[in-house]
């Protein structure tokens, strides 16, 4: 990955588990800023075309901390199906990976972080998931959330 528009699928955690179910808590497709960011503006998804998708706002990812437990557990395709850095409430547990996603910050793959489309200069705001926290930070968009 050159481009900074780059995604990586597979397993992209090197601590994992399942929470009891079939869904691997290791294979996660993890992107770059660019990506997403690309990925969402272009997808027409049930009867919605190119243009009507978008990343969520910082404001909006703000928002589902308070029921950020609920809403990530492995709720069969109803949930988001988010990993907890350190689950211990029923959600996927993963870790961040080391040298799997070649091209990003560090070579370095993040499946509990979820980019949001505020900047902060040069850097995005992003939320990650650790212990059912759902905490802020911003970071350089090359990284692999």
């Amino acid at each position: 990955c050159s481009s900074g528009a780059c995604c990586w699928k597979g397993q992209t955690a090197s601590v994992c588990d399942s929470s009891g179910t079939s869904y691997s808590g290791c294979n996660r497709t993890v992107c770059t800023w660019d990506a997403i960011n690309y990925s969402c503006s272009m997808l027409a998804y049930a009867g919605t075309k190119a243009g009507d998708w978008r990343m969520p706002t910082r404001s909006e990812l703000s928002k589902w901390a308070s029921n950020i437990t609920s809403i990530s557990r492995n709720q069969g395709d109803n949930g988001l199906r988010l990993c907890d850095r350190s689950s211990g409430y029923g959600s996927a547990r993963c870790y961040r990976y080391d040298d799997a996603c070649p091209g990003s910050h560090n070579g370095r793959c993040r499946p509990y972080g979820v980019w949001s489309s505020t900047p902060r200069g040069s850097n995005y705001y992003y939320r990650s998931l650790n212990y059912g926290s759902f905490t802020e930070d911003y970071n350089n968009s090359r990284y692999a959330f």
